[in-house]
């Protein structure tokens, strides 16, 4: 009913300026960023995006711990930025911390980003063809390997979802762009690619490899969840950037002599009724300890063949220290016996 309803049929069009850019080079990295406080300490800063709820094994306590092993005698200052530790103050979607998060990154201070943005509107679970009794309520598929931001006559509740899922998704690569072409590294996690050519996937678009593929240190790395510790098969996909070859890294942390499980995640359990996706929404603790393993190394690596760029703490201005100090505040304090699910539009 809106004049501009034709857009929704165009959305390549529309929205090819952000999601097929024109790439000319990406510069040079030189020295890893580290925090200079006032106090003396010297730190790396590191943001993990989409974290979910703070929990013990998570990768905020694996940095913390590990730390040490990687830059003897420095601190490290993670956050965990997520709806589920902070609610509207750490929404990537609309929270009011946004512009500070946006100027922080601008200015070089982060080290690293570990992010995993909500997949369930690209889930290729989403193609499975639903039991009878259920089809009324089964989700649709919401994009394809060709309309990879939306395909055709969705209704408005699933464009609101598409369209969340998008601007989550464009808003954590910003934010990783930035803090690479400021000398930081970053680590996205994402399903793996689906094997029907058809079904949508992050991987298939070109942002990501014309992009974020012409990055330095540019890298994708291939695993299966379960040998980090997951209850079920979960194939997926990291995409690096910044940080030297990581595979043999990455792969050495994986539990020796694991067998593979025979769950699979899809469909409905028939017991809860809940989607079997859902016990994946949490990385095992394996898997985050093999995340922060693979950025601390590869930066340590980085630093020894490029030294550091000291940017000080006080070049930030001071509602956005606020900011970043209530994050890692609520980092630091706020645990949950239960996650939050991913974003569902009400009405």
């Amino acid at each position: 009913m809106e004049p501009i309803s034709s857009a929704y049929d165009n959305s390549e069009q529309l929205l090819g300026p952000v999601t097929n850019p024109e790439v000319c080079y990406w510069p040079k990295q030189e020295g890893v960023p580290i925090c200079d406080f006032p106090d003396g300490r010297r730190a790396l800063i590191i943001l993990h995006l989409f974290s979910g709820r703070r929990r013990q094994g998570d990768c905020h306590d694996w940095a913390e711990m590990l730390i040490e092993q990687y830059f003897t005698g420095y601190a490290v200052l993670i956050s965990s930025i997520d709806t589920a530790v902070g609610g509207a103050h750490c929404d990537l979607l609309t929270g009011p911390g946004l512009e500070s998060l946006h100027r922080i990154v601008a200015t070089g201070i982060v080290a690293g980003v570990l992010s995993g943005p909500p997949c369930e509107t690209c889930s290729a679970a989403r193609h499975l063809r639903p039991p009878l009794e259920l089809r009324a309520r089964w989700p649709r598929p919401l994009r394809s390997a060709l309309r990879a931001w939306g395909v055709g006559f969705l209704t408005q509740r699933e464009l609101q979802q598409l369209s969340a899922g998008s601007a989550l998704m464009l808003a954590n690569l910003r934010v990783e762009v930035v803090v690479v072409l400021r000398g930081g590294a970053a680590i996205l996690e994402h399903p793996e690619i689906p094997e029907d050519d058809a079904f949508a996937s992050v991987w298939r678009t070109p942002i990501q490899h014309r992009l974020c593929g012409a990055a330095p240190g540019h890298q994708r790395l291939h695993i299966q969840q379960w040998k980090y510790g997951a209850p079920a098969i979960k194939p997926t996909l990291l995409r690096l950037m910044g940080l030297p070859r990581s595979a043999t890294t990455l792969h050495a942390q994986a539990f020796p002599g694991v067998r593979k499980p025979d769950r699979v995640l899809a469909g409905r359990d028939e017991a809860s009724g809940q989607f079997r996706t859902a016990c994946a929404k949490e990385y095992p603790s394996g898997l985050c300890r093999a995340l922060v393993v693979t950025l601390l190394s590869g930066l340590a690596t980085r630093r020894q063949t490029e030294g550091v760029a000291l940017r000080s703490w006080a070049q930030l201005e001071e509602r956005d220290k606020q900011w970043l100090d209530c994050v890692a505040y609520h980092s630091a304090t706020s645990c949950s016996s239960s996650f939050l699910p991913d974003y569902q539009p009400k009405g």
